[in-house]
C-alpha cells in the first residue's frame, strides 16, 4: 500500500511526513514499511467510514502550509473538474479502486 509510485508521486512515504502521525485506522510497521487496516477499518467493517487517506492539497496554507495531510473517507466527495477549478476530488469508493490497482 506504499507504493506512491503507483500513484504518479516519486517521493516517499515518510518524506511527505505522513509517517509521522498514521491514523489509527492502520496497522503501521516501520520495520517492513508495511501499511494495513486495523481491525474494523477494513473492507465489510463497522468502521469503513471512519479511513482516513493521504491527500494531497494544492492549497499551501493546508495546515500549517503542509500539502499533504489525511482526511476523512466520509469527508470526501467527488467533483467534477469543471466544478472544482480543474481539480479532481474522489470517493471513498473510487480512492478503494485506486488503491487496490
Amino acid at each position: 500500500m506504499l507504493n506512491l509510485d503507483d500513484v504518479g508521486v516519486s517521493e516517499t512515504f515518510e518524506h511527505l511526513g505522513l509517517a509521522e502521525n498514521v491514523p489509527a485506522c492502520y496497522d503501521y510497521d516501520t520495520q517492513s514499511d508495511n501499511l494495513e487496516w486495523r481491525q474494523g477499518y477494513k473492507d465489510g467493517e463497522y468502521l469503513v467510514a471512519k479511513r482516513e487517506f493521504p491527500m494531497y492539497f494544492d492549497e499551501q496554507d493546508f495546515p500549517a502550509k503542509s500539502a499533504v495531510g489525511w482526511v476523512v473517507a466520509e469527508d470526501l466527495r467527488e467533483r467534477f473538474a469543471s466544478e472544482a477549478g480543474g481539480k479532481r476530488y474522489f470517493t471513498p469508493q473510487k480512492l478503494a479502486e485506486i488503491e487496490d490497482n
